[in-house]
Formats: C-alpha cells, sequence, structure tokens
C-alpha cells in the first residue's frame, strides 16, 4: 500500500485511464433528434426523442388529430352506463322505497336552512356587514363567514329571517359565542 500523500506518476495514471476505457464498450448508439440534437441511446432504451419537451411537441400532432371523429375507439359506441340509474337515484329507491325513510321526518331547521328565504337572509346580513366579521378584537374579512341569530333560531321563530337578528362571525368567533357559558341564554350577543 503507498504510502500517505504518495502521488502516483501521470504515466501511470494514464494507462490504467486506458485500460479501463478499452474494457467499456458502447453498446448503445447515438441518434438524432427530430429537433437536430444529437442524444445517446442506451441498449435498454427505445427512445425517439432527446427530451420529454421534444416528445410532447412531436407527438402533439399526432395524439390530437388520432383521437377525433371516426379514430376514435369510442366513435358510434354506447357509453357503458348510459340510462343505468345509480343505487340512490333509480326510481325505484327514492322516498318511501328507501332503505333510509324514517317516516318523512326531516327536522325543521334542516328543512328552513335549505330553503330560499335563508340564503336571502344570509346574503342581506353578509352584504349590511360588508362580509366583514364583526368582533371588534377580530374584523376578519372574507373566508368562512357565518351568519349567527342574535336571538336564537330555535327559540324566536318570528325573527328568524329578519336581518336587525342576524350579524356576520367568522368560524372561530361563532365557537367562542356558542360556547358552553352560552348554550342556557335564549339571546348571545358579540359583547357577552
Amino acid at each position: 500500500m503507498p504510502k500517505k500523500g504518495y502521488k502516483m506518476p501521470q504515466k501511470q495514471r494514464d494507462k490504467i485511464i486506458e485500460s479501463r476505457k478499452a474494457n467499456v464498450k458502447k453498446k448503445g448508439k447515438n441518434k438524432i433528434c427530430s429537433c437536430g440534437k444529437e442524444f445517446y441511446e442506451y441498449p435498454h432504451q427505445n427512445r425517439k426523442f432527446c427530451s420529454r419537451l421534444c416528445a410532447n411537441k412531436g407527438n402533439a400532432k399526432k395524439n390530437s388529430k388520432a383521437k377525433t371523429g371516426e379514430n376514435n375507439p369510442m366513435y358510434g359506441k354506447k357509453a357503458w352506463n348510459k340510462g343505468i340509474y345509480g343505487v340512490t337515484k333509480h326510481p325505484s329507491n327514492q322516498g318511501k322505497n328507501c332503505h333510509f325513510w324514517k317516516g318523512g321526518i326531516s327536522r325543521e331547521k334542516y328543512k328552513l336552512r335549505r330553503g330560499g328565504e335563508w340564503k336571502k337572509w344570509r346574503k342581506e346580513v353578509f352584504e349590511r356587514d360588508d362580509y366583514t366579521c364583526q368582533n371588534k378584537n377580530c374584523n376578519q374579512r372574507g373566508g368562512q363567514l357565518i351568519p349567527h341569530h342574535i336571538k336564537l333560531f330555535s327559540y324566536y321563530e318570528k325573527d328568524r329571517f329578519k336581518v336587525s337578528n342576524g350579524i356576520t362571525v367568522c368560524e372561530k368567533c361563532h365557537k367562542y359565542l356558542h360556547r358552553k357559558e352560552n348554550q342556557s341564554k335564549k339571546i348571545i350577543e358579540i359583547n357577552d
């Protein structure tokens, strides 16, 4: 083993490099891409282009024309799912025939909150408050806003869709308003 700091002579180094080159045989071949660049193709490859960019350009014309009109493999055929109903959409599974049917009992608040009156009230409250959380410490504009009923929805039926009974709050402030201390209250204001 050579001593530490031993430097091999240049001639000896060149001989080793030449012998290594002679042992390695090139099995691949050089090809020319459609863009004019030359590239090396290894034996296990089947390359036609020098790069992915050239491949995308070269195949774009072929692919766009290949599957239009009569060349499309689905041309003139009917889709496998055309006219077939899914499990929930089939008429025999709707309404009273559905296995989830519970006698037509939907909670009133769900019916009301899916209606047009709720959507109109919600939009009017947001527009009045300029889509900004009305908590003095927050003032978040946009994002996850919730229209909060000052007089609770379940207790005050007449005031449900009055714009004066609504206030815009962000999701974080809304959770704070409905914390455990406020669950017994019928009127929840932001200043509490």
